[in-house]
């Protein structure tokens, strides 16, 4: 058994977990960047060295995204994005974990080369091997991600429990007019 499987392949994703992959497959084509990799073509030494030096992954846990944030490669340093957490570390033996139902707000800050990801108000990461435009387009994606957790706020609601999840599958739905399908299981929510 390869490592990737052993270490990140999860029993039976949850409806979150499909919302979350949909909404990384939307933004991987917009980022275009030699240091963001996006599954399944994260390279197998460099997930090995973001989990054995900072990303203390779950046996559940499947890596989604890496930022290799390393001066020379190795992905020792950087970003790894999984359906449950958010890794980081940069440079230091300080490393960060944060569950991504945890994420209350996600800002991009660009002060000279380097490029913060600041998540609920504090720092989370400051990358400088990545360029802005693509470090910005992953916050944003990762803010996405954020929303996608909070199915209360008023952008997500339901025809049936107003509770900001589909009636039929429980996945967060996201009404954008006065009907729509549900984007995970295709069943038909209504507005008011």
């Amino acid at each position: 058994m390869n490592f990737k499987s052993r270490r990140f392949k999860p029993a039976n994703p949850s409806p979150i977990s499909k919302i979350i992959e949909e909404i990384i497959r939307r933004y991987k084509t917009r980022i275009y960047d030699d240091c963001i990799f996006f599954a399944p073509e994260i390279p197998e030494r460099k997930l090995r060295n973001a989990v054995e030096s900072y990303a203390r992954a779950g046996s559940g846990e499947r890596a989604l995204a890496l930022i290799d944030n390393s001066f020379f490669g190795s992905a020792k340093d950087g970003v790894l994005l999984t359906h449950e957490r958010i890794y980081s570390n940069e440079w230091s033996d300080v490393t960060f974990a944060l569950e991504l139902g945890a994420i209350e707000s996600v800002e991009f800050v660009e002060i000279d080369s380097a490029k913060e990801i600041r998540l609920n108000g504090a720092k989370f990461v400051v990358l400088h091997m990545a360029d802005a435009r693509s470090v910005r387009t992953f916050a944003e994606m990762l803010d996405e991600i954020r929303r996608a957790f909070r199915p209360t706020d008023t952008e997500f609601q339901t025809h049936k429990t107003r509770a900001g999840k589909c009636a039929t599958c429980g996945a967060p739905f996201r009404l954008t007019q006065l009907y729509a399908n549900c984007s995970y299981c295709g069943s038909h929510c209504e507005g008011n």
